[in-house]
């Protein structure tokens, strides 16, 4: 079974006032970057993978979308979700990666924002995903990067006596599989994968491959946050734009 961490309550509050507070790096280094690599979808059919509080979906509705499905495994997520971001245009479900199946080539953009990390069948859910798209469909997904997760320690900064940040730690890079790790709570679990074996992963099941990013901070957000700069120094997330031919 998936671990579904977002539930347990101490982890939940943590991270809901990261995301209420923008003290995270999702909305100020990585959903800028993602957003910038939707494809067209007004008036398309969208399943928002690992969709959390509904932001990503509610801003798809926005931009013209048809039809949003949002799937997570977190029900007060969810919750959150459907009370901030409902619309007769979305549908949450709960559900996880590993349970993920739709109608073979009913979806037309299928995205998934900082989830693939969690799922331990990575090929399994891009053979699903490749199923459920339409051709000519496209998967967009973040995910940490790989030097974030390659470390069975924790990852960080070496640091000079005066806190300054020398290097990144990272370590057992070729070894995938299985990281735990504390954030909120201990015991956290998320899967490490090469970027060969991301890319490679897309390639063996179909896809054309068509962007990869490593984003930094926008300028505005260093402005108001320097220790942003750090980001460029070993880059967080990873995103993967491929296409059905």
């Amino acid at each position: 079974m998936p671990q579904n961490i977002y539930d347990n309550e101490i982890f939940f509050q943590g991270y809901k006032r990261l995301r209420d507070t923008g003290a995270g790096l999702n909305d100020c280094l990585e959903q800028p970057a993602f957003r910038k690599l939707v494809p067209n979808i007004k008036g398309k059919i969208l399943v928002d993978l690992g969709c959390g509080m509904g932001h990503l979906a509610s801003w798809c509705v926005s931009q013209g979308a048809a039809k949003v499905t949002g799937i997570d495994i977190s029900e007060k997520m969810l919750g959150i979700a459907r009370e901030r971001h409902s619309s007769e245009k979305i549908e949450y479900r709960r559900g996880s990666l590993e349970e993920f199946a739709f109608p073979a080539e009913s979806v037309d953009v299928i995205l998934s924002s900082l989830a693939f990390h969690y799922t331990a069948d990575y090929n399994g859910l891009l053979k699903r995903i490749f199923s459920a798209l339409k051709p000519g469909g496209y998967l967009l997904a973040s995910m940490e990067h790989p030097v974030m997760t390659c470390s069975h320690f924790a990852a960080g900064w070496n640091q000079d006596e005066q806190g300054n940040n020398l290097n990144w730690r990272m370590d057992d890079y070729q070894h995938e599989g299985l990281r735990k790790g504390h954030w909120y709570v201990d015991n956290v679990e998320r899967y490490h994968r090469t970027i060969s074996t991301l890319i490679n992963g897309l390639i063996n099941n179909g896809f054309v491959v068509e962007h990869v990013s490593e984003p930094e901070a926008i300028p505005e957000a260093i402005t108001t946050r320097p220790d942003l700069t750090d980001h460029s120094r070993r880059p967080p997330f990873l995103i993967l734009k491929a296409k059905k031919p």
